[in-house]
């Protein structure tokens, strides 16, 4: 599992909230969110962080799992294991960087990655009120 940070504003700017792309079944962290059409390629996440339109400051995350759904993987990680790893992964990044503690996140999932982020904010809920 691996949580990747495709951009990052100019330390001086204040980051309004953390977007965490998640991907689905059989996708990974930059496919599943690259569209090319002959020699034309665009990446979604790029294309956020450079809207002139959006008037926000956005820290902008990419988080791949492992997923051999389709190639017949037999030792699979439960989805809930899927979501302790991306609680993880968020915390870390958080920790590292105690000014973003406190930042909104706003999830962008597709297929599988809904259910794993789902998981994931049933989980944290859980360990708030333990």
């Amino acid at each position: 599992d691996k949580l990747k940070c495709v951009h990052k504003p100019p330390k001086d700017q204040v980051v309004d909230a953390d977007v965490i792309f998640v991907h689905g079944l059989a996708g990974d962290l930059k496919d599943t969110w690259t569209y090319t059409n002959g020699a034309d390629t665009a990446y979604f996440p790029d294309l956020l962080a450079s809207d002139d339109e959006i008037d926000h400051t956005l820290r902008i995350w990419s988080y791949g799992y492992d997923n051999d759904f389709f190639k017949g993987q037999t030792d699979a990680i439960p989805l809930k294991q899927r979501a302790q790893n991306l609680l993880a992964h968020i915390w870390s990044s958080r920790i590292n960087d105690k000014q973003y503690a406190n930042t909104p996140i706003i999830f962008l999932v597709h297929s599988m990655g809904g259910l794993v982020v789902k998981s994931a904010m049933l989980e944290a809920f859980k360990s708030l009120n333990t």
